[in-house]
């Protein structure tokens, strides 16, 4: 089995996390991801896609862009709309669309369980996406972007999400375009 572990959360409050949640920056181009920020001027995309902050022909990896991410993070945590969890947590993220609900854990993994092969790429990446998260993580100093894993179906991981489900601090709880989502800390 993979190693995982807890880290030391850095999330919208649950107050703010409506307002701060946003799309995948992939699935938005620049323009839309402009939009979205402008109906909503807390919404993530203004620290993932931080190139919507400038004029246009600015170019998303120019360090100006990154420098700009960095500082939205810090003002949002000045302002009190992030806050730091104060131990190393494991969290759970539930969806719900009509009947269908699918629940996931959030956390650490071991980039040597990537290195020998037990974890397997499910996607190939293209290159100019791979330097513009490379840079975003170095110049914020922050991981934005969760990378998904798949895993076989285990019934101990089954039974610990759902007793996270029980006994877990709510994070957040709200619905936007018909679906659910629920954040759990345990």
């Amino acid at each position: 089995m993979v190693q995982v572990k807890g880290f030391k959360g850095i999330r919208p409050t649950k107050e703010k996390s409506e307002d701060i949640a946003a799309v995948p920056y992939d699935v938005v181009n620049s323009g839309e991801a402009k939009l979205i920020a402008e109906e909503n001027p807390l919404s993530f995309l203004k620290i993932d896609r931080a190139e919507i902050n400038f004029d246009e022909d600015i170019d998303f990896q120019d360090p100006k862009v990154y420098e700009k991410a960095k500082e939205l993070i810090e003002e949002y945590i000045a302002k009190g709309f992030f806050l730091e969890d104060p131990d190393e947590s494991i969290y759970i993220y539930e969806q719900q669309w009509k009947d269908v609900v699918q629940k996931g854990i959030v956390c650490l993994s071991s980039c040597e369980d990537y290195l020998d092969k037990k974890v397997k790429i499910h996607e190939h990446t293209l290159t100019a996406k791979e330097i513009d998260r490379t840079n975003h993580i170095d110049i914020t100093n922050y991981h934005t972007g969760p990378i998904f894993l798949l895993y076989r179906e285990k019934e101990e991981i089954q039974e610990a999400i759902e007793e996270g489900v029980k006994t877990g601090e709510v994070i957040f709880d709200f619905e936007r375009d018909g679906v659910k989502h629920k954040g759990y800390r345990i």
